[in-house]
């Protein structure tokens, strides 16, 4: 979606959910915009994403370089984006009185020089409290490839800024591709981490997916999971991972996502799919209905404790 869709998209949320201060949300995409580089901007669009009967907009802004593009450039628009995400954290602190984590922010952003690692950025927002905000590491090249040793080196530092145990999650992810590194930044100051490992070509992996999947659950069986995989497999997949929340002492939430091919899929494919129970299964007709309303594609297929979210560009 561009800049324009996604306004148009916010309004119509925050009209169904009554969310106040949709000004400052259309503040944070104008600023989002200011801080492109256009002229080497490989591709950019704003990706919503809705998650079962949470009355949320979510929303994330991706932006990717232009293949094999000199140093200096990449520099230069490195410097511009990361110049808009502290606008938009010094804005959004003014905006609600409320303290993001600025020094944190600064310890994040570091961790970005002298890679070429695009940063995405994006927030949701829900109808009483200001936006919880999230920093993303791209890892991937045009090309489908990661670094390993410099993720883990990026990993690793990362651990340090949270005080984690790195020695546990250097061993829990030894084995594994990266997708993207993130922080989620709340209004109280507060932030936690997020991984995001890999697996392609998705069809060798649904068996030991669904096996990780179901052993973190195993107090609650998630009732969804043969419908997801039913969806998936009919799907044209292009990779399947995980999103890990971590927490002091464990993986404290596990999340699987399905990224479709790059045209997307059409959201009347998933209505042939439909997951869940009645209630579940009224609210996809509804939501596929507002994305179609909207011209987008669905982007990304997730599950996670029995919730269901579907990502649209």
């Amino acid at each position: 979606m561009n800049s324009y869709q996604t306004k148009r998209l916010i309004k119509s949320l925050a009209e169904n959910w009554s969310i106040n201060s949709t000004d400052s949300l259309e503040k944070i995409i104008d600023l989002l915009e200011l801080g492109l580089d256009k002229n080497n901007s490989r591709w950019n669009t704003f990706e919503g994403s809705l998650v079962s009967f949470e009355k949320k907009i979510r929303l994330l802004h991706l932006n990717f370089y232009k293949p094999s593009l000199v140093p200096s450039l990449i520099k230069n628009a490195k410097k511009r984006r990361k110049d808009s995400i502290i606008n938009i954290f010094t804005f959004l602190n003014q905006e609600f009185d409320v303290e993001y984590n600025k020094e944190l922010l600064s310890q994040v952003l570091a961790l970005n020089q002298g890679i070429s690692w695009p940063l995405q950025f994006g927030f949701e927002k829900t109808r009483k409290v200001p936006p919880k905000l999230k920093i993303y590491f791209s890892l991937m090249d045009e090309k489908g490839f990661t670094d390993q040793r410099l993720i883990f080196d990026r990993l690793k530092k990362l651990c340090l800024v949270f005080k984690f145990s790195w020695s546990g999650l250097k061993d829990e992810f030894k084995d594994n591709n990266f997708d993207a590194l993130a922080v989620d930044f709340l209004p109280n100051g507060k932030a936690s981490l997020k991984v995001y490992p890999f697996y392609q070509p998705p069809q060798l992996y649904l068996k030991e997916i669904r096996e990780i999947y179901q052993n973190f659950f195993k107090k609650k069986k998630d009732k969804y999971l043969t419908d997801y995989f039913s969806a998936i497999e009919n799907l044209p997949m292009r990779h399947i991972g995980f999103l890990y929340r971590l927490s002091l002492s464990n993986s404290a939430g596990l999340k699987i996502w399905t990224r479709f091919q790059k045209n997307g899929v059409s959201p009347q494919k998933i209505n042939q799919f439909l997951i869940g129970s009645d209630k579940t299964r009224q609210w996809l007709k509804e939501i596929i209905f507002l994305i179609k309303k909207h011209q987008a594609r669905l982007s990304y297929l997730t599950l996670e404790n029995q919730k269901i979210g579907l990502y649209f560009r």
